[in-house]
């Protein structure tokens, strides 16, 4: 049978609950009555996705501070998905939470919720140097939502293009390729193009993209995306890195490149020559 938690402060007030200290009584609560919510996180989030979160708010504001790491997770993606407003103040401070899941899921329900309007865009930006790549790429992936307010802070995404972690490099590449203002993606050219040769295929499709959002301004990285054209293992790849030259104006390259073939990957097994280790001077 659940225990209603009030139960517990009826008992207490009665005296039939003693403790030691008056104030263990309200610590006692407080671990109680996360535990009790927690148990029915289904029913919350139930409640949140009929659009009824203001009734539960209690409920929602104590699991969110629930021992699990994955309720805290299950219930602010809730809240994000359904765009609770209201929620933002609680949803803040779990971008500082212990747990690397969390935080990028604080990350997401801001940006889902509208990250301007909660005010909380200095403390996401502050999530790129995040110790966990998870929590990196979804501050930047919330960041790249705030559209064109996002390029006063193109300069802190693109500090993420070196970053160890391919996916946070890609992330960083997706979205500077879609700022078109104060940063252009061309003054960032070398490390995007640096990204080519990753091992990771999506990274060298993403480098490609970026590099096509450039355009002509990326030109002087032709010849390291010929390479990629010539001799890319994977046709996808290779199919973007001749959209890529064609975006440069490169006709030339283009033909030399499919003059190479599509099966130059296979053929070549062994014997590759070394990609281009910078842009030509």
């Amino acid at each position: 049978q659940t225990f209603d938690p009030c139960s517990l402060l009826e008992l207490a007030s009665s005296g039939k609950l003693v403790f030691g200290l008056s104030s263990d009584m309200n610590k006692v609560l407080k671990v109680y009555k996360r535990t009790y919510f927690a148990r029915k996180k289904q029913d919350l989030i139930r409640g949140i996705e009929m659009g009824n979160a203001e009734a539960s708010r209690e409920g929602i504001e104590q699991v969110l501070q629930a021992l699990s790491a994955q309720v805290r997770s299950q219930v602010l993606h809730a809240l994000g998905a359904a765009c609770c407003r209201r929620f933002a103040p609680a949803i803040a401070p779990m971008l500082e939470d212990l747990d690397a899941g969390v935080r990028a899921e604080a990350c997401f329900a801001l940006s889902r919720i509208g990250l301007a309007s909660t005010g909380q865009v200095d403390a996401v930006v502050a999530r790129l140097k995040d110790s966990h790549h998870a929590v990196r790429c979804a501050a930047c992936e919330a960041i790249q939502a705030l559209g064109p307010d996002a390029e006063m802070h193109s300069e802190a995404i693109a500090a993420l293009l070196s970053d160890p972690t391919w996916t946070v490099r890609e992330a960083a590449m997706l979205s500077l390729a879609q700022l078109k203002g104060a940063l252009p993606l061309h003054v960032h050219a070398s490390p995007v193009a640096d990204s080519l040769f990753a091992d990771v295929p999506s990274t060298r499709v993403s480098a490609l993209s970026s590099l096509f959002q450039m355009g002509p301004s990326a030109a002087v990285h032709a010849e390291r995306v010929l390479y990629v054209a010539k001799n890319d293992r994977f046709a996808f790849v290779r199919d973007a890195a001749l959209l890529t030259l064609r975006k440069f104006g490169r006709e030339d390259l283009v033909k030399e490149a499919l003059e190479v073939g599509t099966q130059v990957a296979a053929a070549s097994a062994g014997k590759k020559q070394e990609p281009p280790k910078e842009a030509p001077a």
